[in-house]
């Protein structure tokens, strides 16, 4: 790999071979003898970065894990997403039969206060109306 030599008497530019490293040589345009270094090192400011690319396997490494890490992050939440919305819809459900249950209730005492007496049938009829949801109300007479 050549190296870049610039005569610090004359500024001429020229390149030699890296195994005259460490050497001084005379210049080819004034004579006078120049040493040649090592070239410096690339600063980070150069353009080029600090760290070498990683190779080409590595990013189909990753394109290959990143789908997997998201299936399996999407398969261990699926079953308690699901079990929530089995979770709603039965509370919902339970709702719903409170709210009929005890309008029937209702509608059944308001439709036969005539024929509801105060021993057995009104106890198990205000029972049924206090479990489905309902406030405790006393039977007409």
């Amino acid at each position: 790999m050549p190296v870049d030599l610039t005569c610090p008497h004359c500024g001429a530019q020229t390149q030699v071979a890296d195994r005259y490293v460490g050497e001084t040589e005379p210049c080819a345009k004034c004579g006078r003898p120049v040493s040649i270094s090592a070239p410096e090192p690339d600063s980070p400011l150069s353009g080029r970065s600090r760290w070498p690319t990683p190779p080409l396997a590595a990013w189909g490494l990753v394109i290959l894990c990143l789908p997997a890490f998201l299936g399996l992050a999407i398969a261990l939440t699926l079953p308690a997403v699901q079990a929530m919305r089995e979770s709603a819809r039965r509370e919902k459900c339970v709702k719903n039969m409170k709210d009929y249950f005890g309008e029937a209730c209702v509608l059944f005492a308001d439709g036969h206060v005539d024929t509801i007496s105060h021993d057995t049938d009104s106890a198990v009829l205000k029972a049924l109306f206090t479990i489905s949801g309902g406030e405790e109300v006393e039977l007409p007479d």
